[in-house]
C-alpha cells in the first residue's frame, strides 16, 4: 500500500482575532496561529510560522503543544495565539542534552504529556521515543527513552528495543506509553522500562484478532478511550481500530477501503486518517486527512462529519470552513477542538460543542487540577506567622521555617542542629557576604525547588549556593548564565565561572568574549576593566584573540 504523499500547498490567508463566544456560529472555525506560509517564526499567532506540523497535545494550562515536524522543533501556542519554541535546535540529529541548542530531533511527529507534565515525543526519523523534562528549570533536557536511531524491530529493555518510524504516542493513567510503530505495523507498549508488542503481526494487512494475529497498515496515531482501550488511526487501512489492554483488536469504523461516507461504522469510509482524540462523551474525533475533514465516531459506531469539505483554507462556519490535509486533533478543557492543519501550516480552533475530556485527558493522561504546591509554599515563605526562625541580611530581617530549610539543606541542618553559635542564637541569625535579594532567592529555591533568577542576582545567588553546597541551585545558575550571555555580562560571568570551577560555563563565556571582543570594547568597555585584577585571564584572552 502506498503511503499518502504529503502536499506542501499553502495559503496566505489567516484570521487575526478570536471570537468572544463559541455561540458565534459564523466564527465556529478560526485560526489560532500560523500565517499559511511554510517557515519558522515565533511570536504572535498572526506572524508565527510552522513547517508541516504533525502532532499536537494540550498541557494543563491549556497551551497547545505542537510537534513542528518540518522545523524539527517542539513549539507551544498559548491561548492568545502567541507561539514560542520549547525545545529543538532545528538541525536534524539524535542528541540529548539541556534545552539550549544542543538537543536535536529528526521529524518529531507525535507528542503527549505524562503525569508530571513532561513531554513524550515520537521522534519518527530517529526511530526513537524521547522525553522532554520541562517541569523544572535545571532539569529541562531531552532524554531518549528507547530506540537506537536506526530502524528495526526488537522488544526488550528500553535500551535494547528498536522501532521503525514511530509516529505517535499516548499515555495511560498508570503511566504506560503506547506507541504507533508505523512502519513496523504494530502497536507497542513501554512499561517500567520494558518495550513489548501489544498488537500487530509486523506485516501490512487488515485483520482483527488477538495480539500478533491482528494486522495494521501504517498506523499513525493512538489515543486512550474512556475505558482504557487504545484507539488507533490505521492510516493506510483507512480505518479506525480499537485495541484492548489485553491486545484484542477490533475495527471501530471503516473496512479497509478508502472513500468518504458517513453512517454506521461498517459502512463508513475514511481516506488516510492520521490523527484522533477521545472527547468527554467517548466520541472518537478523527482527522480524516486526505478527505480534508474532521469526523466523529460515536460510541455506537455512527460516523458523521463535524467540519470540512473540499481541500482549501477558510475560517467561518462549520459548513463553510475548509482544511488542507489535517493531521491531528485535540480537545481542550473548554471543549474546543484544536486542529493541526498540516498543509495550511496553521493551528485552527473549532467550536463544535464537544464535552471536554473528564476522566481521560486529550492526550491520554488523567486530567488533574493544577498543583497549588508552589503557591502555598511561597505563601509560607512570605508569612512570618508560618516561620520560627529569622536571618539578618544587609540590615533586613528574613523569616524562614527551621525544619524546612534543615530538611532541604545539609548546610543549614549542620548550622542549626549543632553547637555552632547560629544554632543557639536567640535573635535573627546574621548572614554575611551576600545580598538580601540573593538570600531570598535561595530560600525560594529551598521552599519550592524553583528560583527566579535575573542578571541582577544570579552571580550573588551562585556564590551563595556554592557556599551552602546547593549543587542543583548552582546548576540552575549555570543554565541561566549560558542562556543569557551578552556583551554586558559575558566578562563578569566568565570570571565567576572560573572562580567556581564551572569549566563548561567558563568555556562558553570565554568563547563569547573572544568572538564579540570588538563589540564588548565598543559597547561595554568598563566590563573589560574587571580583568585588571585577573591578569592570567587577560593574558589568556589576548593570546586567543584573532589577529
Amino acid at each position: 500500500m502506498a503511503t499518502r504523499a504529503k502536499s506542501a500547498e499553502r495559503s496566505s490567508k489567516s484570521a487575526e482575532r478570536l471570537p468572544d463566544k463559541a455561540s458565534e456560529v459564523q466564527d465556529a472555525v478560526i485560526t489560532l496561529a500560523g500565517t499559511g506560509c511554510y517557515g519558522y517564526a515565533d511570536g504572535p499567532g498572526k506572524i508565527a510560522c510552522f513547517a508541516n506540523p504533525e502532532g499536537i497535545a494540550i498541557d494543563r494550562e491549556g497551551n497547545v503543544i505542537v510537534a513542528d515536524t518540518g522545523n524539527l522543533r517542539i513549539r507551544k501556542v498559548a491561548a492568545d495565539g502567541t507561539v514560542t519554541t520549547l525545545v529543538g535546535s532545528g538541525s536534524p540529529g539524535l542528541s540529548d542534552g539541556d534545552m539550549e541548542a544542543s538537543e536535536t530531533f529528526n521529524d518529531p511527529e507525535g507528542v503527549a504529556l505524562d503525569q508530571e507534565g513532561n513531554l513524550i515525543v515520537a521522534d519518527a526519523a530517529n526511530h526513537s521515543i524521547r522525553k522532554v523534562l520541562v517541569h523544572r528549570t535545571v532539569d529541562r533536557c531531552v532524554l531518549t527513552l528507547s530506540g537506537s536511531g536506526e530502524p528495526g524491530f526488537a522488544d526488550g529493555p528500553c535500551k535494547d528495543a528498536s522501532f521503525n518510524d514511530p509516529k505517535d504516542v499516548a499515555i495511560a493513567s498508570n503511566g504506560d506509553i503506547f506507541v504507533a510503530d508505523t512502519s513496523n505495523h504494530r502497536i507497542r507498549k513501554i512499561s517500567q522500562g520494558v518495550v513489548t508488542t501489544l498488537a500487530g503481526s509486523g506485516t501490512a494487512g487488515f485483520e482483527d484478532g488477538q495480539g500478533e494475529n491482528a494486522a495494521f497498515a501504517d498506523p499513525e496515531s493512538v489515543a486512550i478511550d474512556l475505558h482504557g482501550n487504545i484507539v488507533v488511526a490505521d492510516t493506510n487501512n483507512h480505518s479506525i481500530r480499537r485495541v484492548t489492554p489485553q491486545g484484542e483488536v477490533s475495527t471501530l469504523a471503516g473496512n479497509g477501503a478508502e472513500g468518504y461516507v458517513d453512517g454506521p461504522g461498517h459502512e463508513a469510509r475514511f481516506h488516510c486518517p492520521e490523527g484522533l482524540v477521545v472527547d468527554g462523551d467517548g466520541n472518537v474525533i478523527v482527522a480524516d486527512t486526505e478527505n480534508h475533514r474532521i469526523r466523529k465516531i460515536q460510541p455506537d459506531g455512527q460516523v458523521s462529519t463535524i467540519v470540512g469539505g473540499d481541500m482549501g483554507f477558510a475560517d467561518g462556519s462549520l459548513e463553510t470552513a475548509r482544511f488542507h490535509t489535517p493531521t491531528d486533533v485535540a480537545v481542550d478543557g473548554d471543549g474546543k477542538l484544536i486542529v493541526l492543519d498540516y498543509s495550511n501550516f496553521r493551528i485552527r480552533l473549532v467550536f463544535a460543542g464537544l464535552r471536554p475530556p473528564s476522566n481521560v485527558g486529550a492526550v491520554g493522561v488523567l486530567l488533574q487540577a493544577p498543583s497549588s504546591y508552589r503557591r502555598d509554599m511561597l505563601r509560607m515563605l512570605s508569612d512570618p506567622v508560618l516561620s520560627d526562625i529569622s536571618f539578618s541580611v544587609e540590615g533586613g530581617v528574613v523569616p524562614a521555617c527551621r525544619v524546612l530549610i534543615m530538611a532541604r539543606s545539609d548546610y543549614f541542618y549542620t548550622m542549626l542542629n549543632s553547637d555552632f553559635i547560629e544554632g543557639r542564637h536567640s535573635g535573627p541569625i546574621p548572614i554575611q557576604d551576600t545580598t538580601k535579594e540573593a538570600f531570598s532567592a535561595m530560600l525560594q529555591y529551598l521552599y519550592t525547588d524553583e528560583v527566579d533568577l535575573a542578571d541582577s542576582n544570579v552571580l550573588d545567588v551562585l556564590r551563595l549556593a556554592h557556599r551552602c553546597q546547593l549543587t542543583r541551585l548552582c546548576q540552575e545558575c549555570c543554565v541561566y548564565v549560558r542562556r543569557t550571555l551578552n556583551v554586558h555580562n559575558a566578562v563578569s560571568w566568565w570570571i565567576a565561572a572560573k572562580d567556581f570551577f564551572m569549566e563548561d560555563v567558563a568555556e562558553q563565556a570565554f568563547e563569547f568574549v573572544k568572538k564579540n571582543f570588538k563589540s564588548i570594547r565598543g559597547t561595554a568597555p568598563s566590563t573589560l576593566r574587571l580583568l585588571d585584577s585577573r591578569p592570567e585571564l587577560m593574558k589568556d584572552l589576548l593570546m586567543h584573540l584573532p589577529m
